[in-house]
């Protein structure tokens, strides 16, 4: 069991609802719904965990080549459990979003291309780090459709998330380049436009107003979002220069996994400012179960 979390690399997947989630309190959808809830929270994990899987499956080769440690190529999951898992986990997820109706089901279905494409080859191209982009601000969109209405003015978030998650995927690509540093910086130059975006739906959507007759909890609430937004800058500046003073695969793998487990950061920060507290709380329970799994397992 252990070999199968590794290999559909469990950490992130959980941040993977954690998107959906994010997006759906945004929305207005409240916690009294819970099945929606659920049910966006399971088809984003299956979805997300049957890519990896077929990510895996597509490398064989060049994992036993290059990663010969890793589950698949060191036999620990079998081809077979690999495949048939692929399957099941990606059609139960597509099933269950259009269970949930048109919008969610068409974002899911965009969400499947964007994964299936990256999988298939576009991981190789200069799109690659936007697919990947791409597959993050779908998963987000997912919970943002999922309520009543749909304020399409929320795609602020959206673009956020595709951009920082394309600095991170275009980082994560400088492993492979040990001893570079440009494309370091230019991967951390998207990774702040990315949080600048959510900053701008938060400054936009949370009714935070300046001035002292307007503070009151949901100004407070807003300030920490956006305090924590720049303690996220901090922290991933600092491992920047830890990577830049020593660009190996260990210190660039170490940016890319601080980037890839504090998404659940980002939306911990929009619910706390737009949707309250205590849909907050589902956010940072989930954000620190992630945290607490990338301890033992792979999460790059």
């Amino acid at each position: 069991m252990k070999a199968f979390l590794r290999v559909i690399r469990l950490p992130n997947v959980i941040t993977a609802a954690s998107n959906s989630l994010a997006g759906a309190f945004c929305a207005g959808v409240s916690i009294g719904r819970w099945q929606v809830l659920v049910a966006l929270a399971f088809a984003s994990m299956t979805i997300y965990a049957a890519g990896i899987l077929f990510n895996d499956l597509f490398d064989l080769e060049e994992d036993r080549r290059e990663r010969p440690d890793r589950p698949l190529p060191s036999g620990d999951v079998s081809l077979r459990v690999a495949t048939v898992s692929a399957i099941v986990l990606i059609s139960a997820g597509l099933a269950v979003a259009w269970s949930l109706g048109f919008r969610t089901g068409a974002v899911a279905t965009v969400l499947v291309a964007a994964v299936l494409g990256y999988d298939l080859g576009l991981k190789r191209t200069f799109l690659g780090p936007w697919v990947m982009g791409l597959c993050r601000g779908a998963n987000l969109g997912l919970g943002l459709v999922a309520a009543e209405s749909v304020d399409v003015s929320r795609m602020w978030a959206v673009a956020g998330y595709v951009v920082y998650v394309a600095g991170v995927t275009y980082v994560s690509r400088q492993e492979t380049y040990a001893g570079r540093t440009s494309g370091l910086r230019a991967g951390f130059a998207l990774i702040v436009a990315g949080i600048f975006g959510v900053l701008v739906s938060i400054v936009l959507y949370s009714g935070f107003r300046l001035g002292p007759q307007n503070f009151g909890m949901e100004s407070g609430l807003t300030i920490l979002a956006i305090f924590l937004l720049f303690l996220l800058l901090k922290t991933l500046s600092n491992r920047l220069s830890a990577a830049l003073a020593d660009p190996a695969p260990a210190t660039i793998g170490g940016m890319v996994k601080t980037g890839v487990i504090s998404l659940p950061l980002l939306d911990f920060a929009q619910t706390l400012s737009i949707a309250g507290l205590m849909k907050a709380v589902v956010i940072a329970v989930l954000w620190l179960v992630a945290r607490a799994a990338a301890t033992r397992l792979y999460s790059t």
